[in-house]
């Protein structure tokens, strides 16, 4: 009797391995993510000023932005300026100096969007600000952009920002 048992029980733990080896080999992941071949996962909204697959800013953009910052502050009534370009699309928080501190015209407005169209081609909408709490929120975000973090992060805030300002130049 304990002969006939042994492959008995020989078979079941046979089995028993069989179906465990199974389960592992369908559970397991055949490609792990950053693997060679892996393809980036797409992301539902890819902002033109970075093409790193993560998001992450190519600097490109950044010399862009930075560049026509420096174009901007050269307007005679304007000290300081932050320039954010997404989508097509170009926020800029301005800093009056203090002898025309006040409201924004809407021609120095003009002026600014036009400015930046004719630098950057691809911008087709430009929001313009001078609100103080409007400007520092544009600050804050260049100010991590230009510490590396994706700009796609910020596009709702963005977006937000975008709604709390007239577009100037369509």
């Amino acid at each position: 009797m304990k002969f006939r048992r042994q492959p008995m029980l020989t078979l079941f733990c046979l089995g028993m391995m069989t179906l465990m080896l199974v389960g592992l080999a369908a559970c397991s992941n055949p490609t792990r993510p950053g693997a060679p071949g892996a393809a980036p996962t797409p992301s539902a909204s890819q902002p033109f000023n970075t093409t790193d697959p993560n998001g992450a800013n190519t600097g490109d953009e950044n010399v862009k932005a930075q560049a026509i910052t420096a174009q901007i502050t050269q307007i005679s009534d304007i000290e300081r300026a932050q320039v954010i370009l997404m989508n097509r699309g170009a926020w800029v928080g301005i800093r009056l100096n203090g002898q025309t501190e006040g409201s924004l015209t809407d021609e120095r407005k003009t002026e600014v969007a036009n400015l930046v169209k004719q630098a950057d081609s691809s911008v087709e909408t430009v929001y313009v600000t001078a609100d103080a709490d409007l400007v520092e929120r544009i600050e804050s975000i260049g100010k991590e952009i230009a510490d590396g973090k994706p700009v796609s992060g910020f596009a709702a805030e963005l977006e937000e920002i975008g709604r709390r300002i007239t577009p100037s130049a369509r």
